[in-house]
């Protein structure tokens, strides 16, 4: 990569289960990226909406989608909240709820409230039912960007760009006010209640434990701005996505990164998790949505129906649809399609010596890491190019890089710019570990296993 310097470092993140164990603050530093110059075609889209809801005039900037799966509310540029019937189609309401732009959306677990943050510094309580505003907070000095509901529905957090997030009860008291470093982009609760997720304008994630009012930890997640932050329904994995155009997917039991999703061209405005945590769903300013593996990180679809910036996802409780809304003014609702994978673990399996054995140890593990990184690094040629590359890649306990795999359209069409092809030998009968391979436009290379660190 043209004599740069290049960086490489074990990506690790403690995990929420064992944040009580912490004491002070620590920082997990990333490579940096920068913006293209030699792009990679983009997927077709390879699935139509279900349904199309128009009756915004401006920018949709938030959806979320009620427990029962019957509601779905959005919030626009000109302060409306609108509650749709998802079951017709149809709009049952329209809300003059701000006096600037609702920004973002949250329904409580047990579907009878609505919390609203805007641009006007306001958060707004609604009855979901009546469409009747219930209470207002007030107590930000500047725009609310985020505002999330705890699971047990009696805890409501804002955050702002006076980089500051509240913490009230269902009446408006304020009950804590946390300082963050940054502008307060996204929030997200555990699904246990006990700690509150906050991305950042500065690329950190921070993690607070609610008991004390305390940030446990701060991660240098990404290299810009982190829009949104979305935490698995079993609590064992979170995403997070930035303006550098990327994804991370966390596994938080296993203290580790698990993926870096590189497919969309531009912000990834925001992601939200199925409810039974297999699969990950996408928004970004490039204008498409897009649908990945969460357990692998593998792009399962690109949707390309929308003409403007998609700002929003969310999905249905049962699992069945999301919904994602745009800058075109319309909310689209999507099917969960089948979709086959063909470098299925299965087929990854099959392609391996029958008497080799997959290593799984973390000793194993490191050095193998260590000596895929350098392989990379010492093959690597100079050439300019600016998307971010991404492989999963086979290697044995000699060494033998023996297979890999593009995780998206751009790491396919641009993998004769890497070393793998000529890194690739014949089949070893040695044991084998599988890795995730990051190429970045900046010259780091990040190698991390591909189910992350065990203990």
């Amino acid at each position: 990569m043209i004599g740069q310097k290049k960086s490489w470092k074990y990506a690790v993140v403690l995990g929420l289960t064992s944040l009580t164990a912490m004491v002070g603050m620590s920082y997990l530093n990333f490579p940096r990226t920068l913006h293209p110059m030699i792009s990679a075609s983009e997927n077709s889209a390879l699935t139509n909406p279900n349904r199309t809801l128009v009756g915004h005039s401006v920018w949709i900037h938030a959806v979320a989608i009620a427990p029962d799966g019957k509601i779905l509310a959005s919030g626009s540029y000109d302060g409306r909240i609108k509650i749709w019937n998802l079951e017709t189609g149809k709009l049952q309401q329209s809300i003059s709820a701000h006096s600037n732009a609702v920004e973002s959306l949250s329904i409580s677990p047990n579907g009878k409230h609505l919390v609203s943050g805007s641009w006007d510094k306001r958060v707004n309580l609604w009855n979901l039912q009546t469409g009747k505003l219930v209470q207002t907070f007030k107590g930000h000095t500047d725009d609310v960007k985020a505002v999330a509901i705890a699971p047990d529905g009696k805890t409501i957090a804002s955050g702002s760009t006076d980089k500051t997030i509240k913490i009230w009860n269902l009446q408006g008291d304020p009950l804590a006010t946390l300082q963050d470093a940054d502008w307060v982009r996204a929030l997200s609760f555990t699904p246990d209640g006990k700690y509150l997720l906050s991305g950042c304008e500065d690329g950190t994630i921070g993690i607070w434990q609610l008991q004390d009012s305390q940030k446990i930890l701060t991660i240098q997640a990404h290299s810009d701005v982190v829009r949104t932050i979305s935490v698995s329904p079993d609590g064992n994995i979170f995403a997070s996505g930035s303006d550098d155009r990327t994804i991370k997917l966390w596994n938080a039991r296993e203290r580790s990164i698990l993926h870096t999703l590189t497919g969309h061209s531009h912000t990834v405005h925001s992601v939200t998790i199925s409810p039974d945590g297999r699969t990950l769903v996408s928004g970004s300013h490039d204008r498409t949505v897009k649908l990945w593996n969460a357990s692998e990180g593998k792009l399962l679809d690109t949707m390309q129906a929308h003409t403007k910036s998609v700002r929003s996802v969310a999905f249905s409780p049962d699992g069945q649809q999301f919904a994602s809304a745009s800058s075109d003014e319309t909310i689209k609702l999507w099917p969960m399609s089948t979709h086959s994978d063909p470098e299925s673990e299965s087929t990854l399996a099959s392609v391996l010596p029958e008497i080799s054995t997959e290593i799984t140890d973390r000793k194993g593990l490191a050095q193998l890491n260590q000596i895929l990184y350098e392989q990379i690094d010492q093959a690597w040629q100079s050439v300019e190019f600016t998307e971010i590359l991404a492989y999963r890649v086979t290697v044995h306990q000699d060494g033998v890089i023996s297979s890999y795999q593009p995780l998206d359209q751009s790491a396919a069409d641009l993998l004769t710019y890497t070393p793998l092809t000529n890194l690739r030998t014949e089949q070893s009968k040695a044991d084998f570990a599988h890795f995730h391979l990051v190429l970045l436009p900046t010259g780091a290379i990040e190698v991390t296993p591909w189910f992350g660190w065990h203990n």
